[in-house]
């Protein structure tokens, strides 16, 4: 049985179409459910200090970043900010919203907070446009150094890259981490 050629060209608009529909199933998962054009980062944080004198340490934050996608990763903005934890900080000229001692009194009374965190007061902070560009199973890093005063002990450190390809206007997507860090425990050396 030969087939005529209305019957071969209605084949082949037939396989054509199945092709299409399957090239854009394809595509939704790989490029939308999976998001294969943006990209994918793992961040990790690196901490030490060391003793300049007996009232200053310096903080190092080394950000490591590593592309773990499939296409390059940008990075045009970071912020880096230093809270003190330890010693609390006084109340005394500080709005009572905002009073960290309240804040973790308010805490230990009731099981539900509004807040995710507490307001720890800020000792520094960095923002940075670091034009960073990460390959493919590449990894690049940052590192910022802060000044801080010994009598401070333990210190959360705030860190946050915003993914250049996905921020758009007011829209700030990135990633984010954050650590605590104890002067006490912790000892990387000291200047002499």
């Amino acid at each position: 049985m030969l087939l005529d050629k209305s019957a071969i060209k209605q084949i082949e608009s037939i396989i054509t179409s199945i092709a299409i529909i399957v090239g854009g199933f394809w595509t939704y998962d790989l490029f939308v459910k999976e998001r294969q054009n943006f990209p994918h980062a793992k961040m990790e944080q690196k901490i030490s200090h060391v003793g300049l004198s007996p009232e200053v340490n310096l903080l190092r934050v080394e950000i490591d970043l590593s592309n773990t996608g499939s296409s390059r990763l940008v990075i045009d903005k970071s912020q880096i900010y230093i809270q003190k934890i330890l010693p609390l900080a006084s109340c005394e000229h500080i709005d009572p919203k905002n009073c960290v001692s309240d804040q973790i009194k308010t805490a230990l009374r009731e099981s539900d907070r509004d807040a995710d965190s507490f307001a720890w007061p800020l000792i520094a902070q960095r923002e940075a446009n670091p034009e960073m560009s990460v390959e493919p199973d590449e990894t690049d890093f940052l590192i910022v150094e802060f000044a801080v005063p010994s009598s401070v002990k333990v210190v959360r450190v705030y860190s946050y890259l915003r993914n250049d390809k996905v921020s758009k206007g007011g829209d700030e997507i990135g990633w984010r981490t954050s650590s605590f860090y104890d002067f006490r425990t912790v000892r990387t050396g000291d200047a002499k």
